[in-house]
């Protein structure tokens, strides 16, 4: 069999909808090839334990504050994001897996794993671009650090013998305007778990779903409790699904009769099916929202920013209802539809034409398989 090395900066898991993407792809390769893994995990993270014999963790590295500072003082040329989880250790090590020419194809998971790219120039590389990184930078900094980070994008970008991957159309065409390059879309995948959905009633339980830790995430959330929840009518009811809540949003919510904060849960779908809407206030980042996709996929309505619906075709804007003020927010919780024929329908349309990920195919095609 053909072999891959796969390098991602994220342990597998299902915890988040990216590292589930990174879990779901993976296995999908392993199918087909062997599949060499290197990762980097958080202190006290759990280890990924593949359950395909065609998987095989070469190396594993865990990352701490010390770390991530070394990482980019070693590279301080190069915009932090993109030199985060550089390891001299591990390049050496890479350099000589390159030199042995064991591997058909590379495939490097979110841009910080790009600056690995390199050292593999004869290679076919997949560049899977979760993001682009130039335009969530740009939205919260100035011109310098912006045009830095472009700089350092495009650099990371421009590599032989590579392929880049988006979410979406919208990431496709900025790849195209900023730096010139031609990459592919492929679609997240739909946890299986969606697809066991079957909502007999729909509730007055509105959602928050995602990984807490980011700072897109929770700024969002505490700016809905400071602002939109004070005005909130008492038969509503709140659940908070996700890890990492930060200190700061249990302090607000404790007092609050209406809202559960339930952390990580394995199978968040079917509370998510009942619920009456899930709420995305997000006012940063950039690419596709994986959990406004997953919300979609169980036919639930989604109440956010113009940025939580980033590079979702228009075609499914009937899940989607743009909220910007208290009053878009208020207005759209009291009148979202609890219609569950109207929202089944949706769902079907949704699941039978979202764009299908294509990526594994084309990796065979590109390495001959």
């Amino acid at each position: 069999m053909k072999r891959i090395l796969f390098i991602t900066p994220y342990a597998p898991s299902n915890l988040g909808a990216a590292m589930k993407f990174t879990k779901k792809t993976i296995e999908n390769l392993a199918d087909s090839f062997l599949v060499d893994l290197v990762y980097f995990k958080a202190e006290g993270e759990f280890d990924y334990v593949p359950d395909n014999g065609n998987i095989r963790v070469i190396k594993k590295l865990t990352v701490g504050r010390k770390d991530r500072l070394i990482s980019v003082l070693q590279r301080p040329w190069l915009y932090p994001i993109f030199s985060v989880r550089y390891r001299k250790k591990l390049a050496k090590e890479l350099k000589r897996l390159a030199r042995e020419g064991n591997y058909n194809l590379v495939f490097l998971d979110h841009s910080q794993s790009f600056i690995y790219g390199r050292l593999f120039p004869l290679v076919p590389k997949i560049l899977m671009s979760h993001d682009v990184i130039y335009q969530r930078v740009s939205r919260t900094s100035g011109f310098l650090l912006s045009e830095w980070c472009k700089l350092t994008e495009n650099k990371m970008m421009n590599q032989k013998n590579s392929f880049i991957y988006s979410f979406s159309t919208k990431d496709q065409q900025i790849i195209k305007s900023q730096y010139g390059y031609n990459s592919y879309v492929t679609s997240g995948n739909v946890d299986e778990l969606v697809l066991s959905t079957n909502p007999t009633v729909i509730s007055d339980t509105f959602v928050f779903f995602g990984q807490w830790v980011r700072k897109d995430n929770s700024e969002g959330l505490i700016w809905f409790f400071d602002n939109v929840y004070p005005h909130i009518k008492s038969s509503f009811f709140f659940k908070i699904i996700g890890r990492g809540l930060p200190q700061s949003i249990l302090d607000k919510i404790r007092d609050c009769n209406n809202v559960d904060y339930m952390g990580f849960v394995d199978n968040p779908y079917q509370i998510i099916a009942e619920a009456r809407a899930v709420l995305s206030p997000l006012f940063s980042g950039a690419g596709v929202k994986f959990k406004v996709l997953e919300s979609m996929a169980c036919g639930t309505p989604v109440i956010g920013s113009e940025i939580a619906f980033e590079g979702i075709p228009t075609e499914y804007s009937s899940l989607m209802i743009q909220s910007n003020t208290i009053e878009d927010y208020l207005l759209a919780m009291e009148n979202v539809t609890k219609d569950i024929t109207k929202r089944q329908s949706i769902r079907e349309k949704f699941l039978n034409n979202y764009v299908k990920s294509q990526l594994v195919e084309h990796i065979k095609q590109i390495i001959g398989q």
